[in-house]
Parts: C-alpha cells; sequence; structure tokens
C-alpha cells in the first residue's frame, strides 16, 4: 500500500483498523516505537502502490517479489512477533507491527525481494542451555565409564 497512518499504540491501531472509514487496500496502520518518536509516514498517496507475490516459503521464513510503482509498504497478513527479522534485497530492514496484528516492510519503487525469517526470542538461549546440558550428560556418562574401567 502507498500510504501509512501513525497511531499511538495497539488499542489506538486496532480501534483505527476496525473503523467505517479505514480500508486495508489504501493505507497501513504503523504504532509508535517505544521511545514515543514518529515514524516516516509523510509522502505516501493511499491505494496500491504496487503488486507482490510469494515466491519461497518454509516452516520460518517467506520471501515476496515486490515490483513498486512508487515506495510503499509490503503489507503481509501473517501475524506479528518480535521474532520477526526481514532483508530487503540483501539488506537488513525493518520489520513494524502493521494493522495491529501483522507485519509491514516499508519498500522502495522497482522490483525487490524481500525475505521474512522468524526466530522466536529466547530461541539463541534456550539453543545453548541445550548444548551445554547435553555436554554435561555426556562428561557425566564417560566419567562413569572411566570409573568402571578403573574398578573392572
Amino acid at each position: 500500500v502507498g500510504a501509512c497512518e501513525e497511531v499511538a499504540d495497539g488499542q489506538s491501531a486496532l480501534e483505527r483498523f476496525i473503523a467505517a472509514d479505514f480500508t486495508a487496500t489504501d493505507a497501513v496502520i504503523l504504532e509508535r516505537d517505544q521511545t514515543g518518536e514518529a515514524r516516516a509516514c509523510a509522502g505516501g498517496f493511499p491505494g496500491a502502490a504496487g503488486a507482490a507475490r510469494e515466491v519461497d516459503r518454509s516452516i520460518n521464513s517467506v520471501a515476496y517479489e515486490v515490483r513498486a510503482e512508487r515506495a510503499g509498504w509490503l503489507v503481509v497478513n501473517d501475524s506479528w512477533d518480535k521474532g520477526w527479522r526481514a532483508v530487503l534485497d540483501g539488506d537488513d530492514a525493518d520489520v513494524l507491527r502493521a494493522n495491529y496484528a501483522f507485519r509491514a516492510v516499508r519498500v522502495p519503487v522497482g522490483t525487490h525481494e524481500v525475505r521474512f525469517t522468524y526466530e522466536p526470542t529466547g530461541f539463541r538461549s534456550a539453543l545453548l542451555i541445550s548444548a551445554l546440558s547435553l555436554a554435561i550428560v555426556l562428561g557425566g556418562l564417560v566419567l562413569a565409564v572411566a570409573r568402571r574401567a578403573r574398578v573392572a
């Protein structure tokens, strides 16, 4: 979509999204970031800014080919979470909470690939804890076998 509307918080986003005069094909609703600073909504025009099609999907990622006739927003109607990351043509891009529950990425004019990947919060920590636990268990087994070998 070509335009965005900025609201203060999630409650305001939901209220605006369900309002009778809001059309999701004209604009995207974005919440201010946690510091309260405004996002760059200036300069957009309502309506479609181009087209997008899904080109790849896996368990934790999805990629789109986007053809933008003018700068706008790729709005993906999949649920938003802090664990989503985006890459636009190989460069990191901000994933914004859009229309209360979805996600959006700013897209400039032209043809682009936007890839979203999902890594839940705490995933790396859980992976590290699991690896350390496995190492401790294996170390304990090695020590137990070594002690038995000495006793025998």
